[in-house]
């Protein structure tokens, strides 16, 4: 059996009605926000949103082989007239523009969950590419971009060793003070 253990309620002087008012006036009003959002009239947005939003962007994968780098886009409902790709350095960006649909205003709706506006994902690539030789292609939805590796170099190289320089001997002078004191012979 449960047992009350909160201290008695006991009369409160007028001094502690006063500082504990606002603090009471707060109390009430982040509990109103936290029942609006997780119970009340926002609750749907509020849990919609956990569901459906996407973490970092639009989602991708990248996989590099010995030839390229490969990165692949989901961007659905997107025209490829709406994304632009730049590489800077080994960093590369892809930003699109999903546009709303046109919406009658005499529609009811009873769920929203798809999202539009403004795309963008930056992501280092994992080794150097060829930028000039870069492609990309956009086929319902998915967006892959190729990016050819440089052709790698061998790992070990001979240096030939060239013939060896003829040297002069060079002439010593011995400093004044070994050739003794002046005018000794």
């Amino acid at each position: 059996m449960a047992q009350d253990v909160s201290p008695p309620d006991r009369p409160q002087s007028p001094l502690e009605r006063r500082v504990e008012a606002p603090f009471h006036a707060l109390h009430r009003e982040v509990n109103r926000l936290f029942d609006d959002v997780f119970h009340g009239r926002l609750a749907g947005a509020f849990h919609a949103g956990l569901h459906h939003a996407a973490p970092m962007g639009p989602v991708m994968d990248v996989s590099s082989n010995d030839q390229d780098v490969r990165v692949t886009v989901e961007l659905p409902g997107i025209d490829s007239n709406d994304i632009d790709i730049s590489l800077d350095g080994d960093l590369l960006t892809i930003r699109a523009e999903k546009k709303a649909d046109s919406v009658d205003p005499k529609d009811n709706f009873h769920i929203v969950e798809r999202s539009y506006g403004n795309l963008q994902r930056t992501v280092k690539l994992p080794c150097a590419v060829v930028p000039g030789r870069a492609q990309a292609r956009f086929d319902n939805g998915v967006l892959i971009v190729t990016l050819p590796r440089p052709p790698q170099q061998a790992a070990s190289r001979k240096i030939p060793i060239g013939a060896r320089e003829e040297v002069t001997p060079a002439v010593q002078v011995q400093p004044p003070s070994a050739q003794g004191p002046k005018g000794a012979r």
